[in-house]
């Protein structure tokens, strides 16, 4: 098993020396690959800038955009050249993961229509079917995968448990109550300096409302977007995260934490297969917070497996 690592172009506050540094120790702790993040609008460092400052000081490592926004970069020649310029200099070390984007804000920037985007992929879609076929190119994400990929799925995966897998969940779900369903809705209104809101289609913390930290002027505001537009929004209960010593340049201070392990399904002779990855990406709030997301502020934790 081959096991990459982030580039970390897109956590804040990160310094140029610190990113090539974090290439090399990569490199020498003998990573697969070094992979990055692609935003617009968010304060990161451009994907293909940021590997080719790791591939500088590197020599073996992989160089991975997972994924870089190609609807963003409206020269496809442009595109292409730099990136074959990149895979040249580092010795054909270059994957181009290539995605269609799925932040508003970033379309916004540029001036483009995020909606446009799928009308350009659907002729590459079926070409693409065939070369994922014909074993020519690989899939991070499974075709169709995003249909159901937002927060209002929160609120059903333990019916859809037992309805698919005809079992029970062996761990409880958060608490979640979809703001479109007319009861659930007014319980909502009722507790919202209880609960945490959140866009159903909101990314990496955006938008994200917690009840019992906000002011009575931004819940006041809030009713009005969830009675405007309720099929928009999905409430839950409030979940104290474990908090974890953090150093913070001067000193150590608690910091709400959160775990995510990585696990892999797979099917051979028509029996599935669970494998979990060594590997895990332990997620860390801003001083204040309980929001972990890079997006609004959080950070990252080395995290070691003990075998």
């Amino acid at each position: 098993m081959e096991i990459a690592i982030g580039l970390p172009n897109a956590v804040p506050g990160t310094t140029g020396e610190q990113l090539v540094e974090w290439a090399r120790r990569g490199e020498r702790r003998g990573f697969s690959s070094l992979g990055t993040i692609d935003r617009i609008t968010y304060g990161s460092y451009e994907s293909l800038i940021a590997l080719s400052g790791a591939a500088a000081v590197t020599e073996r490592i992989g160089l991975v955009t997972a994924v870089l926004l190609a609807p963003l970069r409206d020269n496809g020649a442009l595109l292409g050249k730099q990136a074959l310029s990149l895979n040249a200099l580092s010795g054909g070390r270059l994957t181009l993961g290539l995605g269609l984007g799925g932040r508003d804000d970033d379309f916004a920037a540029i001036d483009a229509d995020m909606s446009s985007r799928g009308a350009d992929m659907r002729p590459l879609g079926r070409a693409l079917a065939a070369a994922v076929a014909k074993g020519r190119v690989a899939l991070l994400n499974a075709l169709g995968n995003g249909i159901a990929d937002d927060k209002l799925v929160y609120a059903y995966v333990p019916d859809m448990i037992r309805y698919y897998l005809g079992e029970e969940p062996l761990i409880d779900n958060v608490p979640t109550y979809p703001c479109v369903d007319d009861a659930r809705r007014a319980e909502v209104l009722d507790r919202l300096a209880e609960l945490v809101l959140k866009p159903v289609d909101g990314y990496g913390g955006t938008g994200i409302v917690i009840g019992p930290h906000a002011e009575r002027s931004e819940l006041t505001e809030l009713e009005k977007q969830v009675r405007a537009e309720p099929a928009k929004w999905v409430a839950q209960d409030m979940v104290s995260l474990s908090t974890h010593p953090t150093f913070s340049g001067r000193r150590l201070e608690p910091r709400a934490v959160d775990l995510r392990a990585f696990v892999f399904q797979s099917q051979y002779g028509g029996t599935p297969h669970l494998d979990v990855v060594p590997a895990a990406l332990s997620r860390v709030a801003p001083p204040g917070s309980l929001i972990v997301n890079s997006s609004r502020g959080g950070g990252a934790k080395d995290t070691w497996i003990l075998r």
